[in-house]
């Protein structure tokens, strides 16, 4: 589980050095869910809602909601941020 938020944090800190993205978000759990990008608010539904619901199913032991409305929400979210962060990246390559 953590590492998909890992994974979508790295994405998100490459698209702040690319210069994208503000440096000055704070991502994991003191994140703050207003004026976030689309990025950030996947970012934030990963940590504080996914994780939490993969993390409680399986501690209750059940398998297909640990799938269902865990680990499938987390890896869709993840291909979501990454497929953000390649739009903004072709759009900041327009504009130039």
């Amino acid at each position: 589980m953590k590492v998909n938020f890992t994974e979508a944090e790295k994405v998100i800190r490459e698209l702040q050095q690319e210069g994208i993205l503000s440096k000055d978000r704070v991502l994991g759990r003191n994140q703050l869910y207003q004026d976030s990008s689309r990025i950030e608010a996947l970012s934030y539904r990963m940590d504080h809602f996914q994780n939490v619901y993969t993390w409680k199913e399986a501690y209750h032991l059940s398998a297909n909601f640990v799938d269902w409305y865990g680990w499938d929400h987390l890896q869709m979210s993840l291909i979501e941020i990454k497929e953000e962060a390649r739009k903004l990246r072709e759009m900041r390559k327009m504009r130039e």
